[in-house]
């Protein structure tokens, strides 16, 4: 009984300990204008115990009495560290992060604050960009800030847009914007041998936290003789401190041609050619078959619909220390032509870890698989899909049941070309059976790409920030090509197939710091860095013509199934850049704004004593509505904000024609009959150097009624110098391809 007595005891003083231990806070969450706000991640700082709010932005959360701080956090607001103190309640109000989103604005090794800027810098919401059905975010940029015109030129889904900002500022030179990932250059356009294919795709939209677009001369001169077509800075997602959290999304959709070509169908067309038949004094061409046919070809290289579909998976969270970002997904978007298609398979992970109080390390890794399917796009090519629906006769059937050896399709008895049914006049240039080519002749290409970028951040003090990064961009891919032996594009050789296996690795190594000072009213910002580049790639193919049998057309050239053998293989390296910059910005009581840029770029493009640049900027900005006139005026009650700027700047444009190396006179194989030899295939102009563009650019930025209404207005010219011209030699000369 004793025993019994004092266990009891024991149990009632253990468990008034625990209660003693810990306590019950409750409260509820508001956003800015008092309504609830659902699920808000509360955790005690420091720890992983925590709870959510639920719809009508209560909580209640037992925490113990050595907690001390509580941290509020949910996706799209402000986060907050609230003292808990003796308090039993606590109600919060958070604040939106769109507005904080809006004031901090990236630029080039750096972040400012949207007050601070006197450069032309657009931002672009990603948010509604990953919502819809596209192949790839930069294909949806049109229109979404000024001066950036983006250009669709076709409809298959893995061609690559056109960009321009602001027009175009060379001739035969490189036009599209430097892209920037993460603070790091990255390739643009397209990479496969066989078929079309967007580098940019490889960025899922549903993991971009912000699209900076630089347009004038001092937001873009940081980046120096890259600069003259304007940048694009690409910010990706990481992760928050809070609840683990898991998002699941999934958009389905379908595409059909907004509009077809209006064409003849087969009664006028008959009319028609025959008309034209008997003005020339010719007999009649044209009749209707025994079927009566009226063929819209259009109908036979469409899809209808074209479906498509995304999934993506995230997961991320964090704690005081660690933040992490995980994503996957997947992309099935077929085009609205029949043999157009591009699957993808892609993964990212962004962990950043801190390290004692003044180092932080992180580790940025894209990992992908596409796989992109096409066809012979030529716009007056023998086989091209959109060229050869228009000019296939409407009265002539696509099958011919009785026709085996090509399959069942209509051709001419040789298959060298569509055939003619009840027509006594063959189709003009031989045009093939599009529907036919289409079934049997193969584009593809297999995209592997890893990108990642190691980074390291060193803050000695509060004021210095030091960062290293190391970013590797490795692509290879494996091309197919099968030209089917019997009609089409592949009749005169008898078949052709072809693979090609190549791979580019790019390094970039970036070194640079900013210290941020005040002294009372006077502020400064200052960069300083370093940056470094280079690049190798190779390739090697093999292919065949006069094939066996169309059976070897299937998945991979095949030894031995084809008489003519073809080989070719390439390598390259460079050219290989070395940078030096620095930034200084300073502004005085948030009303007078200075920024200079200078940046100095080596690159091996071009002869040693042409091959250093020098690229400066400067820009100066007044913000008028933080003077005390303004504020007391009723212009501040209606302007909230008004900033006056203007900008200067001499930017380059490194990306000339004439290779990797114009300078140089180059040589290259060139069989002499039965002989093998070289013979120069390049001259060489040691005068060549960076085409320049100067940019002039006046703004004014200003926002009404509270953010309610924002506007700006810019007038800026450029003026492109020293612009590099591709002037053909004599055929005399005997140097080919120039």
């Amino acid at each position: 009984m004793r025993k019994l007595v004092l266990l009891c005891l024991t149990v009632i003083l253990t468990i008034g300990e625990l209660c003693a231990q810990s306590r019950t806070v409750t409260g509820k969450v508001t956003s800015s204008d008092g309504s609830p706000v659902p699920n808000v991640t509360i955790i005690v700082k420091g720890t992983t115990q925590g709870t959510a709010t639920s719809t009508d932005g209560s909580y209640s959360l037992s925490v113990p009495e050595s907690a001390r701080v509580l941290v509020f956090s949910s996706v799209g607001m402000v986060s907050q560290d609230v003292t808990i103190g003796n308090r039993a309640t606590i109600d919060v109000s958070l604040v939106s992060s769109q507005r904080e989103m809006e004031e901090v604005v990236v630029v080039g090794y750096g972040t400012q604050k949207r007050r601070e800027v006197t450069g032309a810098i657009g931002k672009i919401d990603p948010g509604p960009i990953a919502q819809l059905v596209s192949p790839s975010f930069d294909k949806q940029l049109a229109g979404r800030t000024p001066g950036l015109q983006v250009t669709n030129s076709s409809g298959l889904v893995n061609q690559p847009p056109r960009i321009r900002i602001r027009g175009v500022n060379s001739v035969n030179g490189n036009r599209a914007p430097l892209i920037v990932l993460d603070g790091v250059p990255t390739f643009s356009g397209g990479f496969s041998s066989t078929t079309n294919d967007n580098l940019l795709a490889d960025i899922n939209p549903s993991d971009i936290e912000s699209i900076e677009v630089l347009k004038d001369g001092s937001a873009t001169a940081i980046y120096g003789s890259r600069a003259s077509n304007g940048v694009l800075l690409i910010t990706t997602k990481k992760g928050k401190a809070g609840r683990f959290n898991v998002t699941y999304g999934a958009t389905f959709g379908f595409t059909r041609p907004s509009k077809k070509f209006d064409l003849l169908n087969a009664a006028e067309f008959i009319t028609i050619a025959n008309e034209k038949l008997r003005a020339a004094s010719l007999a009649e061409a044209a009749k209707p078959n025994a079927f009566n046919t009226d063929t819209d070809w259009q109908d036979a290289i469409f899809r209808d619909p074209a479906k498509s579909q995304i999934h993506n998976l995230t997961m991320e969270g964090g704690t005081e220390r660690t933040n992490y970002f995980l994503s996957f997904n997947y992309t099935d978007q077929q085009g609205i032509v029949l043999t157009n298609a591009v699957k993808r398979y892609g993964v990212r992970a962004n962990v950043e870890q801190k390290v004692g109080k003044w180092l932080k390390i992180s580790n940025l890794i894209t990992l992908s698989r596409t796989q992109d399917q096409d066809q012979n796009n030529g716009g007056n090519s023998l086989s091209g899909a959109i060229y050869n629906s228009l000019r296939a006769l409407p009265n002539v059937r696509i099958y011919d049941t009785a026709n085996k050896r090509y399959s069942g399709f209509n051709t001419t008895p040789d298959g060298a070309a569509l055939g003619s049914d009840a027509n006594t006049r063959l189709i003009e240039n031989n045009n093939t059976n599009i529907a036919y080519v289409l079934a049997k002749n193969k584009l593809r290409s297999t995209k592997h790409r890893i990108i990642n970028n190691l980074g390291l951040e060193i803050k000695p003090f509060s004021w210095l920030t030091y960062t290293a990064k190391a970013n590797i961009d490795y692509i290879t891919s494996s091309d197919f090509l099968a030209w089917d032996p019997l009609h089409g594009d592949g009749r005169s050789t008898s078949g052709r197939v072809s693979n090609t296996a190549q791979n580019t690795v790019r390094w970039v190594i970036q070194n640079y710091a900013n210290a941020v000072k005040n002294f009372g009213d006077h502020n400064f910002n200052l960069t300083l860095g370093t940056e470094s580049q280079n690049q190798e790639g190779n390739s090697f193919g093999a292919a065949g013509t006069n094939l066996s049998d169309a059976f070897f057309l299937q998945q991979n050239i095949i030894s031995n199934s084809y008489s003519t053998q073809l080989s070719s293989g390439g390598y390259s390296q460079g050219p290989g850049f070395v940078s030096y910059f620095g930034r200084l910005n300073y502004d005085f009581a948030g009303k007078y704004f200075v920024q200079g840029s200078f940046r100095r770029d080596g690159l091996s493009r071009f002869a040693e004593d042409k091959r250093f640049g020098n690229f400066p900027g400067l820009s100066a900005g007044y913000r008028i509505s933080n003077e005390n006139f303004w504020l007391n005026s009723g212009l501040g009650k209606i302007f909230n904000e008004f900033k006056i700027r203007g900008s200067w700047a001499v930017v380059g444009n490194d990306q000339i024609v004439g290779g990797n190396f114009p300078y140089l006179s180059q040589y290259a194989s060139a069989p002499y009959g039965a002989v093998s030899g070289i013979a120069i295939s390049v001259v060489g102009n040691s005068d060549l150097e960076w085409e320049s563009n100067e940019k002039l650019d006046v703004g004014v930025d200003f926002s009404m009624f509270e953010d309610r209404i924002s506007v700006t207005v810019d007038y800026f010219k450029n003026k492109n110098n020293k612009l590099v011209f591709s002037d053909p030699l004599p055929v005399s000369f005997g140097v080919p391809g120039n």
